[in-house]
């Protein structure tokens, strides 16, 4: 872990603080590393940062080809494709996020990260078995949360809102 994600990692903490208290006066934050804009919503996932910034969790153990494909399913607001774009510079990352709402923020925090043309692509679909529509359960008012879902886990069929997504 360098310095600098550290230092991040701190910075996102009190700004996730700043936000769930109602005082946050944005709803995206610079990020040093990788240098993008990370676009939130109201709700920012400190822990998903450390696991992939600070733990390395995403870190892979062997070597990726020249032309590596990577999907990112279930993208979110683009933590890890950001991580598979800056460490690995010549693959191409495939993000698919299924909420709408979060898809745009994903789509706006990979579009400032100015990583060359093609090297990306943002799929606001959800991965799943076969081809149609899926019903999706997840909550708009909290669109960066981890917790929209096709089954409906976490009681989101309750708490959430049903939408139909290709």
């Amino acid at each position: 872990m360098t310095p600098l994600v550290s230092i991040q990692h701190l910075i996102l903490r009190l700004v996730a603080l700043a936000a769930k208290l109602g005082i946050a006066k944005s709803s995206w934050i610079k990020l040093i590393q990788p240098r993008s804009h990370l676009h939130f919503g109201t709700w920012l996932p400190v822990g998903v940062y450390k696991d992939i910034f600070v733990n390395n969790h995403y870190h892979c153990p062997i070597a990726l080809r020249h032309d590596a494909r990577i999907v990112d399913g279930g993208a979110n607001i683009g933590l890890s494709s950001l991580y598979f774009l800056h460490r690995y510079p010549d693959a191409r990352i495939e993000a698919y996020e299924a909420n709408p709402l979060t898809c745009r923020l994903l789509t706006k925090t990979l579009a400032s990260a100015k990583f060359a043309a093609g090297r990306y692509s943002v799929h606001g679909k959800a991965l799943h078995t076969e081809d149609g529509q899926v019903p999706f359960y997840a909550n708009p008012d909290t669109p960066s949360a981890l917790n929209s879902s096709i089954a409906g886990r976490d009681n989101m069929k309750e708490r959430g809102k049903r939408i139909e997504i290709p």
